[in-house]
């Protein structure tokens, strides 16, 4: 052990040493072969449903500055889960038994069981819109769709990159093609100064957005040709990100709600808009499907994963069992941020902690976190993450090991 943390010392002042990032017997790829991923998340339905969230509550001049800080805060954790991934060359379900040792299973399955949910979400939205679209039952669009995510699945992550690539473009065509058709407004001045509770709200529902895929990103920067490449593909989840929030914001002002398929509901652009929606459903669905896989892979040796995963999540999307899911996704995402904060202190605190205490942070700050959303405490998520660092920061001080020097 100490051998390894005074290699750490030499490679990158006092981080923890790991897999050599300029070993080769690892095939690497640029950051054009993972980008999908990040701007699927970044143009997902849900980023649009959070922007018309937001424009409830601010003013034009107030959701802009939530929206950059917010989109910042929640890129930085997600690009920063990502380098310590692509320095430690390992996706998130190798890193999750690392740093938890055996409580790593148990990261891995609430993963694979919260993103199957996630999985059946996506597939009845995109089901029930693709079924409309052929004039078929909702059961029959979600197996429809199931089919198409297991063939690209099935191909590879450097086969269904591009598709994922090309239904972000459909998801911004689509809130394009809204505000051709029904213009654009919003509220004007004077405008009201938001109070610092608003503020920390209007945060939180932007970083919460995609949490889970910060914890997750690992899983698509893991195996990068070089360092940049980490930056960009976080960078192009930040715009890409502030750019659709915005845009649902402004649907929130111009129609009262953020769904462009009912915006154009009776409009001569109506079809258009319900296949570019229904397309924006692939690119997350996909992510999903692949983290999944990884997750139950790393705990079960189950042949074509992906084949099995796909199959349930269509299961759950065609029998809309989604709906019964969200209580459990909405636990899951206030579970799962605090062992996103383990994983970074791991990595960048200068001090070796146990893997039972590392996982004892964690469950810590999940039960605090939901805990704190049973009392109607404001800020569970934040909450969490605090209760994990709070308990990581103790073992550190009790620990008998010595801080490194820098």
């Amino acid at each position: 052990m100490k051998k390894a943390m005074n290699a750490g010392k030499s490679q990158r002042g006092w981080m923890k040493a790991v897999a050599d990032p300029a070993d080769r017997s690892t095939p690497r790829v640029r950051w054009g072969q993972r980008v999908g991923p990040w701007l699927g998340i970044g143009t997902g339905p849900g980023a649009l449903a959070v922007g018309g969230a937001l424009a409830d509550r601010f003013s034009p001049p107030a959701l802009v500055g939530v929206i950059l800080v917010g989109g910042l805060l929640l890129a930085a954790l997600a690009t920063a889960q990502g380098w310590v991934s692509w320095r430690r060359r390992q996706p998130l379900a190798a890193q999750a038994e690392v740093v938890f040792g055996g409580f790593g299973k148990a990261l891995n399955l609430a993963m694979a069981l919260g993103l199957l949910g996630w999985l059946g979400f996506y597939i009845g939205l995109g089901g029930a819109m693709t079924a409309h679209l052929l004039g078929l039952p909702d059961p029959l669009g979600a197996l429809l769709l199931t089919a198409i995510l297991a063939g690209a699945a099935g191909r590879g992550v450097d086969r269904w990159n591009a598709m994922a690539g090309w239904t972000a473009v459909a998801a911004v065509l689509t809130a394009l093609l809204v505000f051709r058709r029904v213009g654009v407004t919003w509220p004007a001045p004077p405008w009201q100064v938001p109070g610092v509770m608003d503020l920390g709200v209007g945060l939180t529902q932007v970083v919460a957005y995609a949490i889970i895929f910060a914890l997750r990103a690992g899983d698509f920067t893991w195996d990068l040709e070089r360092e940049t490449d980490i930056w960009k593909v976080g960078g192009a989840l930040y715009g890409t990100l502030v750019i659709f929030m915005g845009m649902g914001a402004l649907m929130g002002w111009t129609l009262g709600h953020w769904n462009p398929a009912e915006a154009l509901a009776h409009t001569p652009g109506a079809v258009l808009g319900e296949l570019l929606l229904s397309l924006a459903t692939i690119a997350p669905a996909l992510s999903a499907l692949h983290s999944a896989s990884l997750a139950i892979s790393a705990l079960l040796p189950v042949p074509s994963a992906s084949f099995w995963i796909a199959l349930m999540g269509g299961v759950l999307g065609a029998g809309r069992f989604d709906r019964g899911l969200l209580p459990f996704l909405d636990g899951l995402g206030l579970a799962m941020p605090p062992a996103l904060i383990v994983m970074l202190f791991d990595e960048w605190a200068p001090i070796d902690l146990s893997p039972s205490l590392r996982a004892g942070a964690w469950l810590a700050g999940a039960g605090g976190a939901l805990g704190l959303r049973y009392l109607a405490v404001p800020f569970p998520m934040l909450g969490g993450m605090a209760i994990a660092l709070a308990v990581l920061g103790v073992g550190a001080v009790g620990s008998k090991k010595m801080w490194k020097a820098a």
